[in-house]
């Protein structure tokens, strides 16, 4: 399975990848818009006329994520160092000090849950030290690294309280069931319902496409 994107849109670069041993071509729903995402899939089909074995198309949900807020420069951290995580439109995020903004407002909640927070998927990993009053969490990391715009937030063994199938990914598998593709990556999956709920909404859009679960 490969990613494609802007450094591999062209017919000749697919190609390549095929040939190479790509035999599922992954698109990722959190970029681009729906009609960029047509000509990538309009591009495969026409590839596949003419391959024996034709490249298998996988649209892939953006699902329901914690990610931190933007930064002007990213946040540097030592090992060691205490940070505040805090709301979006808390003043502080402003101040210099290491505070980093979160786009959830049920954070401090789910927090409570964990002892840890994972920054893009564990490269950088915090100690929760405290939940403040005012819902803010106060962390400590485990070893040195950045913290840039827009990164992805895990709270292991939590119970997040987001929905697993957002709007944005109702209109996202509503336009994979019209271009039927092959597959659909459903992204953050926690219960069987989920996944018999977009089941039952391919087939009454007619659509052959299969379910992976992520």
């Amino acid at each position: 399975i490969c990613t494609l994107g802007p450094a591999c849109a062209t017919a000749e670069q697919i190609i390549a990848l095929a040939d190479g041993g790509m035999s599922i071509a992954r698109i990722n729903l959190s970029h681009g818009s729906h009609e960029e995402h047509m000509k990538t899939i309009a591009l495969l089909r026409k590839i596949n006329e003419k391959r024996p074995v034709p490249i298998g198309i996988l649209i892939d949900t953006k699902g329901a994520e914690i990610r931190t807020g933007d930064v002007q420069t990213p946040v540097v951290l030592k090992k060691g160092d205490k940070v505040l995580f805090c709301s979006q439109n808390d003043p502080r995020v402003l101040s210099g000090e290491k505070v980093i903004s979160v786009n959830y407002d049920g954070f401090a909640d789910d927090v409570r849950e964990t002892d840890r927070i994972l920054i893009d998927n564990g490269e950088l990993s915090l100690d929760i030290i405290k939940i403040n009053e005012d819902d803010t969490v106060l962390a400590c990391a485990r070893e040195g690294g950045e913290i840039g715009s827009r990164r992805h937030i895990n709270l292991p063994g939590a119970d997040i309280d987001l929905p697993s199938i957002t709007d944005k990914d109702w209109q996202d598998i509503g336009f994979a069931a019209d271009q039927n593709v092959d597959f659909i990556a459903l992204s953050f999956i926690r219960a069987p319902e989920e996944v018999e709920q977009v089941r039952s909404f391919l087939e009454k859009h007619n659509s052959t496409t299969q379910l992976i679960s992520k």
